[in-house]
């Protein structure tokens, strides 16, 4: 995987050959994948608002992404 500087405008798609248990990202931030945790109705730590925080923003930053493809004259397959 290819390190790409901060101020990069562009969001790289790669593949990894083991999946990481965490990663850092821009910041020094570290993150893992918890999102199913959170919505799961047993979890000690989970809460269901976080989940649909989640599930929120992940909708809005995709509508997004729509609206720039179609500007550019792409058309969105559901």
């Amino acid at each position: 995987m290819d390190e790409v500087p901060y101020a990069e405008r562009f969001v790289y798609c790669v593949e990894l050959a083991d999946e990481p248990a965490a990663f850092v990202v821009a910041g020094g931030v570290l993150t893992h994948n918890s999102f199913g945790y959170q919505g799961y109705k047993n979890a000690r730590f989970g809460q269901i608002e976080a989940h649909e925080c989640t599930t929120a923003l992940g909708r809005e930053m995709l509508l997004r992404a729509k609206d720039v493809a179609e500007s550019q004259g792409y058309t969105m397959l559901h």
